[in-house]
């Protein structure tokens, strides 16, 4: 919670910092600094301790995955669009995601399509999910949390989704 509570107020700060240090340049000026200045808060802070939550997380669960942001069992919250987080391996036929309190296992062949959806973070470009609807209807929704920043997580979301294109394509059947 505190690092939820950190990393939406950490950004929000700055940008209202800095639009205030900008404020003889009128209403207009203050909401373009204000914006910007909010769009680098979010993608420098609004990851806050991904790192440090990765590397406590790998410790505990004796696993090597790779951290995300997920969306399945629980609704999103107010303070962040990820219900859950998790560790993600993907291996040539499924994907298993760990948490502290539940394991997943998702077959590569019980994925029936793959595509992104919008999130939060899609306003300000700096995210997006990766669904996977499977043969049961459900939907599981993620993104990379691997990087501090959410610039450079929503890379590796686009290219983990490439990644899992290609190998739900080469399982489905011909």
């Amino acid at each position: 919670m505190r690092r939820q509570w950190l990393g939406n107020l950490i950004p929000l700060g700055v940008a209202l910092l800095l639009a205030l240090v900008c404020f003889p340049f009128g209403f207009f000026g203050q909401a373009i600094v204000g914006i910007g200045a909010g769009w680098l808060g979010v993608s420098q802070w609004g990851f806050f301790e991904n790192v440090k939550i990765e590397r406590e997380l790998q410790a505990r669960l004796g696993s090597g995955g790779e951290l995300i942001g997920f969306v399945y069992d629980r609704p999103p919250t107010a303070l962040d669009a990820h219900a859950e987080l998790g560790l993600m391996t993907i291996l040539p036929d499924e994907i298993i995601v760990e948490t502290e309190d539940e394991s997943y296992l998702i077959r590569l062949a019980d994925i029936t399509n793959i595509e992104r959806q919008m999130n939060i973070h899609s306003l300000l470009g700096l995210g997006g999910w990766i669904a996977l609807k499977l043969e049961t209807g459900r939907k599981f929704r993620f993104e990379s949390r691997k990087y501090p920043t959410m610039y450079r997580s929503n890379r590796r979301t686009n290219e983990l989704f490439a990644e899992l294109r290609t190998l739900i394509n080469e399982k489905a059947p011909a």
